[in-house]
């Protein structure tokens, strides 16, 4: 028998396309720009890392449309830099 289930988010609205990272680059200042495509109703984290263990989040949003851009200006201050949505 269950008896408490947790539920976290928009869990009422399925999503419609998987998060994907459409459009990525190194800018000429270091900086690094990622384009995110996503579902508009959901509250998403993009996290950073080093070394694959030890994530950062960098932005939480639930954007109006379903995709955005997000440019990391502290990239070029680390020589690997790992990024996924959550």
């Amino acid at each position: 028998m269950i008896d408490l289930i947790v539920l976290t988010g928009n869990w009422w609205t399925p999503i419609q396309r998987p998060t994907a990272f459409t459009n990525y680059s190194q800018l000429a200042n270091g900086n690094f720009l990622l384009q995110v495509i996503c579902d508009p109703q959901f509250t998403f984290q993009l996290q950073a890392s080093t070394n694959l263990f030890d994530w950062v989040t960098l932005l939480t949003t639930n954007t109006a449309g379903t995709n955005f851009t997000f440019i990391d200006a502290e990239a070029a201050t680390n020589k690997w830099r790992y990024y996924r949505m959550r």
